[in-house]
């Protein structure tokens, strides 16, 4: 931390920074009363080509930034079928998107107003993604509106079988691999506690927390660049080297950045809590199967992991399961060609799926 303060207060260069921020569009507008930013890619479409939007959602402790390495590589993917509108909203209470004003706001409440956000732009129809709270989002926004979205990609998706007995399957019937996602059971227990301290105090404390952050920069840094460390596999490795193998010293400083001049790691805490506080929705809605088509990408760092036959519990039309090779929590950030690469073989895989399905109905129309 001492070299990457010193960095930030000799050579990092914020003016160069916001021109980088501002590669794209931003826009806001407000939504149930909330201001909302977001980030808009519209093409130029070539004759006969098609829009086909998605919307890219981070989680904590990141930001929109985090996309900008796969916006260029899924915008160059364009096909002379269809080009790619990309939409990177922030969260309410994070970056530069308003906080929510009143008690209760928690992941199916940011569901909906990105869903009207979509709406407003006039899509019908596209695909989400997400990982970490953009994971819990856009689930949440797939079984809210599934008639909208083609298709959900997400690069997290902590699916626990709260059956004991499936432990004992899992130990018995599970291939190798997918055993070393839960077991032994005391390391993923050990996991839990060493990894979880920051969401226990964010569910119950945030405010606290959030104090000491608003105090400091340094310390904000520490905080945010530490969850970096930790969840890009560099718990380990020689921490310093390892995490700028991952990331650059600017990108995560703009990312802190982006916490510290718009004054939001308190609001971003309070999803915890209010999540965590919510009402019977949330619990009942982790029983309901995800039923829009769906891809998981695995990465091996990810902070938890589900072996994929639990996935099969919720998720019911999985198109696409890929292990990747290397790679943690913040996946588009940290491994932006295996990312992108994902997302892109999805759609292509749930749009050629939809291509036959309306072939399909047209010759049973005909005939």
């Amino acid at each position: 931390m001492r070299e990457l303060t010193e960095y930030w207060k000799t050579k990092y260069d914020w003016r160069k920074q916001e021109k980088i921020l501002n590669t794209y569009k931003h826009y806001k507008t407000k939504i149930n009363g909330i201001k909302i930013h977001f980030l808009h890619f519209q093409p130029e479409l070539r004759e006969g080509q098609r829009i086909v939007p998605i919307m890219l959602v981070h989680g904590w402790p990141g930001s929109f930034y985090e996309f900008y390495k796969v916006i260029p590589k899924i915008v160059a993917s364009s096909t002379e079928d269809y080009a790619f509108s990309i939409i990177c909203p922030s969260i309410p209470g994070y970056g530069f998107s308003e906080a929510p004003h009143k008690p209760g706001f928690e992941v199916f409440a940011a569901g909906r107003i990105f869903s009207k956000l979509m709406a407003r732009l006039g899509y019908e129809s596209y695909y989400i993604q997400g990982g970490d709270w953009g994971s819990a989002i856009t689930c949440a926004m797939a079984l809210m509106d599934p008639s909208h979205i083609r298709g959900l990609h997400l690069n997290m998706f902590p699916v626990f079988d709260k059956n004991p007995l499936s432990y004992i399957q899992a130990k018995v019937f599970f291939p190798e691999k997918e055993q070393q996602k839960i077991f032994p059971l005391s390391k993923l227990v050990i996991k839990i506690l060493r990894e979880g301290g920051y969401f226990h105090l964010q569910a119950t404390r945030p405010n606290t927390v959030a104090l000491a952050n608003n105090d400091s920069p340094a310390g904000l840094a520490a905080y945010l660049v530490e969850k970096f460390a930790m969840w890009s596999g560099c718990a380990t490795n020689d921490t310093a080297i390892c995490l700028e193998s991952c990331f650059t010293k600017d990108e995560m400083l703009t990312n802190v950045m982006i916490y510290w001049a718009t004054h939001s790691i308190a609001s971003s805490m309070r999803l915890y809590y209010e999540t965590m506080h919510s009402d019977d929705e949330l619990r009942s809605a982790s029983r309901i199967p995800v039923t829009v088509p769906s891809a998981m990408a695995d990465f091996p760092h990810e902070l938890f992991r589900t072996p994929e036959p639990w996935i099969h519990n919720k998720f019911t039309d999985i198109v696409q399961f890929t292990e990747m090779p290397r790679g943690g929590h913040f996946a588009a950030f940290e491994e932006p060609e295996l990312f992108a690469a994902d997302v892109i073989q999805f759609v292509a895989k749930v749009e050629k799926r939809l291509l036959e399905k309306t072939a399909e109905e047209r010759k049973e129309t005909t005939g």
